[in-house]
C-alpha cells in the first residue's frame, strides 16, 4: 500500500495511464482493507448483540435444560470475541484505521528519503 501511495506521489507530474493505473491500486489496497476488516467488525458486533440478548432474556422463568443452555451462552459470550486476520491483528474498523495511519507513516518515511 505505501509503495503504491508513493508510485501515485511520484506519478502525478508523468504519464496520465501511470497515474490512473497507481490510483487504481490504491484504491484496491482501500477497499480490499476495509472490506476485510468491516466483515470483522460485524462478527465482532454479532457476538455482542447475542450476548445482550442472551442477558436481557428471561431465562431464570425457562425450563431447566434451557436455563443451562442460556448459562452457556452467556458464559462463552461474556468474552468479547475478535477475528484475527494472519493471526497479526485484529479485524475491526479501528484495525483498518490502525492500517491506514501506518501505510501513511511508510509512505512519508519513503517520501522523505527521496
Amino acid at each position: 500500500m505505501s509503495i503504491n501511495l508513493y508510485y501515485l506521489l511520484s506519478f502525478m507530474r508523468q504519464n496520465i495511464t501511470d497515474l490512473l493505473s497507481s490510483l487504481t491500486l490504491v484504491a484496491m489496497h482501500f477497499i480490499y482493507m476495509f472490506g476485510a476488516n468491516f466483515g470483522g467488525q460485524i462478527v465482532t458486533d454479532h457476538n455482542d448483540d447475542i450476548f445482550k440478548a442472551t442477558c436481557n432474556a428471561l431465562w431464570y422463568i425457562a425450563p431447566l435444560s434451557s436455563q443451562k443452555i442460556f448459562l452457556f451462552l452467556i458464559h462463552h459470550t461474556m468474552k468479547s470475541f475478535k477475528p484475527l486476520l494472519c493471526n497479526i491483528f485484529v479485524a475491526s474498523l479501528e484495525g483498518f484505521a490502525t492500517l491506514v495511519t501506518t501505510s501513511l507513516s511508510y509512505l512519508t518515511i519513503l517520501y522523505s528519503i527521496q
